[in-house]
């Protein structure tokens, strides 16, 4: 699962940012030639039951600790940043943290 983080910054870009559909087949199979990843291995890898089960319990415990729901959230120590349009204050308090952005983006 080395993979999830840069998938979903770039899964959630595409859908949130320009406005393309995430259940159109060609919308995952974009995205993983995007990221140099053969999208029948990830989609064998997303259909295995631990997988599942895995993302399952990040959700309920971004749920239950961190108060996080179906939106993009970002949480930095204390601060929380909630939607697509927060992302800017994200990059600005990061970079005030002297943090780098990942070159994937």
């Amino acid at each position: 699962l080395e993979m999830i983080l840069p998938y979903n910054v770039k899964m959630f870009a595409r859908w949130w940012a320009d406005s393309l559909d995430p259940n159109d087949q060609n919308f995952f199979i974009e995205l993983c030639d995007d990221l140099d990843i053969d999208p029948n291995e990830l989609a064998g890898r997303m259909s295995m039951a631990d997988t599942r089960e895995r993302v399952k319990g990040l959700h309920k415990r971004g749920q239950k600790k961190l108060h996080i729901f179906d939106t993009p959230t970002v949480v930095i120590g204390e601060e929380r940043f909630l939607g697509i349009d927060r992302i800017p204050y994200v990059e600005e308090r990061l970079t005030a943290m002297g943090l780098r952005r990942p070159n994937w983006i």
